[in-house]
């Protein structure tokens, strides 16, 4: 009787200390992960929030962007169309990278596109400073691409006039305001196409395709042949030694 009721205690401390063996283990696996990803998200809200200080006087905007990205440690790409004389003049005191590199921008009548989490275009694209009185639609489409050089394509039912005055507006922001005020959209396809259509006509050129996957299998059981220049057949098991 003594022997068996001190047995029970002892297998309930034993599955007990099982059980905080597997807690520690489990604790130890986990822990370093968690501060992998304390560090990482450490290290990404500093990015988002480094704050840079300028103090530039006809600079090269090239120079200035660049040390913003150095500071910022983010991808900031100038496009083609950016005038690499263009100079900067500007005071900033510990201002967030991003409003920065916008004050920049403005003040080259540049745009700051962004295309990822770490990847930001700078673009100076072309302005318009127009006075619309009753004109076609296709008419000032056609206009804004001739003088962006970018092509542009309106759908059939894209017609209307247009009564806008725009002032020093980049070609992209007059396109989409002249656009919206009839209720058009303008959709960038491959290789920078725009298209200007109807939102209903759009949402009916969405299409849903599935495809069934088919699992190709052999025709019966799988047997590996070996060819060599020796021989060509089945291999066979080797032969236990006598």
């Amino acid at each position: 009787m003594f022997h068996e009721s001190t047995a029970r205690p002892r297998i309930r401390r034993f599955q007990w200390a099982t059980i905080w063996a597997a807690l520690l283990m489990v604790h130890l696996a986990v822990t370093p992960s968690a501060l992998a990803q304390g560090g990482n998200t450490g290290r990404r809200q500093d990015i988002n929030d480094t704050r840079v200080t300028l103090d530039v006087t006809d600079q090269p905007i090239a120079d200035v962007v660049n040390y913003i990205r150095d500071r910022a440690r983010v991808n900031i790409i100038l496009s083609q169309e950016v005038d690499l004389d263009t100079k900067v003049t500007v005071k900033l005191d510990r201002v967030p990278w991003r409003e920065a590199l916008r004050i920049v921008a403005d003040r080259t009548e540049c745009v700051v596109v962004r295309k990822a989490d770490n990847l930001y275009i700078v673009d100076q694209p072309a302005r318009i400073t127009w006075k619309f009185q009753q004109s076609p639609i296709t008419s000032v489409i056609q206009a804004i691409a001739k003088i962006s050089g970018t092509s542009i394509v309106a759908a059939p039912e894209v017609q209307g006039d247009v009564h806008l005055t725009l002032t020093n507006v980049p070609w992209r922001t007059a396109l989409d305001t002249v656009c919206k005020s009839l209720g058009f959209v303008v959709v960038e396809d491959d290789f920078g196409i725009l298209r200007v259509v109807h939102p209903s006509k759009l949402k009916a050129q969405l299409e849903s395709r599935f495809i069934k996957l088919k699992f190709l299998r052999p025709p019966g059981a799988y047997r590996p042949k070996i060819e060599t220049e020796y021989a060509v057949g089945q291999p066979k098991a080797p032969a236990d030694d006598p």
